[in-house]
């Protein structure tokens, strides 16, 4: 599905908030010694295909913008940015990148200054950030044709679904503050997330070890998931079909399909599968939802935690 058809799909599933703050973020300057390693492209690669390697970092580095990284290079492309904010709208076309910061998410931001999506993809190729964030985008942060791999990173502050693509892999990543859905694509992967806001429009959706916090549906197509923590503030639905294990699912939720197996259900009206119950799930503070020692949802879940004890239910399990 092109950007087109997508766009078109997610205008008849969701409607878009308007007028979201804009705020700032500032990240550290960056170490001189970052330059040393990047001086020349490194061609290494376990394929047959050289990816080239670039440093940017201004004043310092290969190339002091992105785009000027991508406007001076052709082919696969391995973006190496120092620790700084970085005020761009990038366009890629038919090829693959990777941007990944030196520094770690939350230190390396792409500012879209609302002027645009930070990051449109057109064509063939794939997208991957390695603990690169984004911020302003408008539109979205990430609008792409094809596959997006988000690692270690944060969104803050986008209008628009936040990443839009055909399939899109997420890894330890956060979503605040965005005026629209995180994920709009046919097919989604999340490890490790942490969605304060909307949830998703995705057609199939994976999830494990995810929390979210918001109001709406958390998803409006079909979910498979573990030790999930789904709080609903408002009203909505989990899901249209699927089935959900070893979670959380807190607050007033609109009945819907997914069959819960070994879940505690609090506050909303589901359907209580195998080995589900519904209790107060006793959570320690409502930053992370971590569990209090006397929540009924330690040890209550089906196999087994990392520490060898039965597995707990929700996002942050002991083990």
């Amino acid at each position: 599905m092109g950007v087109g058809g997508l766009s078109a799909l997610i205008s008849a599933l969701w409607g878009c908030q308007a007028g979201v703050e804009d705020t700032a973020a500032r990240a550290d300057s960056a170490a001189d010694s970052a330059a040393d390693s990047a001086d020349t492209p490194d061609t290494s690669d376990s394929s047959d295909t050289a990816v080239a390697s670039w440093y940017v970092c201004p004043s310092v580095g290969d190339f002091d913008s992105v785009q000027a990284a991508l406007d001076g290079t052709e082919g696969a492309l391995d973006v190496l940015v120092c620790p700084s904010q970085f005020y761009e709208n990038l366009v890629i076309v038919d090829r693959a990148v990777r941007i990944v910061s030196t520094a770690g998410g939350n230190t390396t931001w792409l500012d879209g200054q609302r002027q645009g999506p930070v990051i449109t993809v057109v064509g063939a190729g794939a997208l991957v950030l390695d603990g690169v964030s984004l911020m302003n985008g408008e539109g979205g942060a990430i609008v792409s044709d094809g596959a997006v791999t988000l690692d270690a990173g944060w969104f803050y502050d986008n209008a628009g679904p936040v990443v839009s693509a055909v399939t899109v892999t997420v890894n330890d990543t956060h979503f605040r503050d965005n005026a629209d859905v995180a994920i709009a694509a046919e097919s989604a992967q999340l490890s490790g997330v942490n969605v304060q806001g909307r949830g998703f429009a995705v057609a199939d959706l994976y999830a494990t070890m995810t929390l979210w916090e918001g109001t709406g549906d958390f998803t409006i197509g079909a979910l498979t998931g573990e030790n999930l923590t789904l709080v609903q503030l408002g009203s909505g639905r989990i899901a249209e079909s699927g089935s959900i294990l070893n979670s959380i699912v807190s607050g007033p939720f609109l009945p819907s399909a997914p069959l819960l197996l070994w879940t505690d259900v609090d506050g909303s009206d589901q359907a209580l599968g195998t080995g589900s119950f519904a209790a107060d799930p006793v959570f320690a503070e409502t930053e992370t939802y971590s569990l209090s020692p006397m929540s009924p949802c330690i040890d209550a879940g089906s196999g087994v935690d990392a520490d060898g004890s039965v597995r707990d239910l929700g996002w942050l399990p002991r083990g």
